[in-house]
């Protein structure tokens, strides 16, 4: 919709694949090691979004189970992650990623985290974890069955976050205690039936910046299986004409839906301080991107015709449904260009999971 602004960097996006397939691939094969007794896990069915840091970077909320019930949302899951490579996950690990309820991802400026919610037992998943992929450093069984040790060069600490809640952190010890604080306090606030006034998520309102306040409440103005959160202004140079008008921009919301049998819906809602004529001048800035080779490649050219902009002087919301059939060719055609550069970098091309 607007790569200039709300594209992942490409290392970014490699280094979020790489470390899904370590969080998600939990069980792995071979014999498990004994299971010695536990204390149950925190009983906590909360928003993992309400745990997250008030002052992240970034935050992708992925409800898989819901987006396998939208055939467009399925089909482009299903290209980027075919059914054979998910179904040899599930026979590997037990856990089948299209089942999953819902996976957050937040960068932070104390590291990145995983939040992973399914069907299958963090305890047993961090344990084994914790005996196979990490040269451990610490252990605990209480009051959170947790692992922490040094993995691919970063810090790491896996943590069962609730019976069937996977916490992954990469970053500082620090990091994930605070989560895990939040966690703790949310169980709490469910146990005793209390719930925070304001519908946004907790953490994010918690002593928040006043843009990280109005980006909380994005989330639950577009539900969508596929969020992509950006609760602090982006900041572009403003010498560039994106960045000149997004200059006003503190908060900004993507959200994928389904609409219709063959088409993606991309909602974009941002929030902050907007000039006069601000429709029309985002209307030229997704003419002018749809114009571009990759505009076309991926079918924003031929979306034009649905192209929706509400502006005031505090939201600018923008919607636009792209064919999937035409928006996957461009993908291809993407990552085959990528392939072709990678293949050039030759030996000195290399991903380290979980970067930053």
């Amino acid at each position: 919709m607007l790569p200039a602004t709300v594209g992942l960097r490409r290392s970014r996006l490699g280094a979020l694949a790489c470390w899904m397939a370590v969080v998600v691939g939990v069980g792995g094969c071979g014999v498990s090691p004994p299971r010695s007794a536990r204390p149950e896990p925190t009983e906590w069915a909360g928003p993992l979004e309400d745990v997250v840091p008030a002052d992240a970077f970034a935050l992708v909320l992925v409800r898989p189970a819901e987006l396998q019930a939208q055939p467009p949302l399925r089909a482009v899951m299903s290209a980027l992650l075919p059914d054979a490579a998910l179904e040899r996950y599930r026979v590997h690990t037990g856990i089948d990623i299209r089942t999953l309820s819902a996976v957050v991802w937040a960068d932070t400026p104390d590291g990145s985290m995983w939040l992973v919610r399914g069907s299958f037992s963090a305890p047993l998943a961090v344990a084994e974890m914790g005996m196979r992929m990490l040269p451990l450093e610490a252990a605990s069984e209480s009051p959170f069955v947790r692992r922490a040790g040094h993995y691919q060069g970063a810090r790491r600490d896996l943590v069962a976050a609730a019976s069937s809640t996977l916490l992954a952190v990469t970053g500082t010890p620090s990091l994930t205690s605070w989560i895990l604080r939040r966690i703790e306090a949310s169980a709490a606030r469910s146990a005793s039936d209390a719930t925070p006034a304001s519908g946004g998520s907790p953490a994010l309102e918690a002593t928040a910046p006043t843009g990280a306040m109005a980006a909380s409440s994005l989330l639950g103005a577009h539900p969508a299986a596929v969020q992509v959160l950006f609760p602090r202004p982006l900041a572009l140079p403003t010498e560039t004409p994106v960045g000149a008008l997004l200059a006003g921009e503190r908060a900004m919301l993507v959200a994928v839906t389904a609409a219709g049998p063959a088409c993606l819906r991309l909602e974009v809602e941002l929030r902050g301080s907007f000039p006069p004529g601000a429709s029309a001048n985002f209307r030229r800035l997704i003419t002018s991107l749809a114009a571009t080779d990759l505009g076309t490649a991926l079918g924003l050219s031929d979306a034009l015709e649905s192209l929706s902009v509400q502006a005031s002087e505090t939201t600018v919301v923008l919607q636009v449904d792209l064919v999937v059939a035409r928006l996957l060719e461009g993908l291809r055609m993407v990552f085959e260009l990528e392939i072709e550069e990678l293949a050039e970098l030759g030996g000195d091309a290399t991903i380290e999971a979980g970067g930053r």
